[in-house]
């Protein structure tokens, strides 16, 4: 990796993760801090599509392949953010929503990085 690139994946991480931010405290504002964390959620599904779309429609480009993937993606979406919303409803005893949040994250988001893999190949 150079330094222009490593420097662009820097850049782009900043940037992911202000979008992030924005994003999720719009969401968030919206719907009213409800017990599901809409902002994050929609913040993961959005990375986890675009994720899927870049890894299929970039294939021969590394670079930028890198700097949106690693760099912008990996600042905008967040797992750390998901566990830690997961601990909460457990401390809360909130059984029931703290595992259909993980389930519903990990299958929407896998489904969407597949679909859009698919529709961008």
């Amino acid at each position: 990796m150079t330094g222009l690139v490593f420097f662009a994946v820097c850049a782009a991480g900043g940037l992911g993760a202000v979008a992030r931010y924005l994003l999720d405290s719009a969401l968030t504002r919206l719907f009213r801090s409800p017990a599901w964390p809409v902002g994050i959620f929609a913040v993961n599904l959005i990375g986890s599509c675009a994720a899927g779309a870049a890894a299929a429609g970039l294939t021969e480009n590394e670079v930028p392949l890198t700097v949106l993937s690693t760099g912008f993606l990996g600042g905008f979406t967040t797992f750390s953010t998901l566990i830690v919303s997961v601990v909460q409803m457990l401390s809360t005893r909130r059984i029931a929503l703290a595992i259909s949040y993980l389930a519903a994250t990990a299958i929407f988001c896998g489904a969407g990085a597949w679909v859009f893999y698919l529709l961008s190949g």
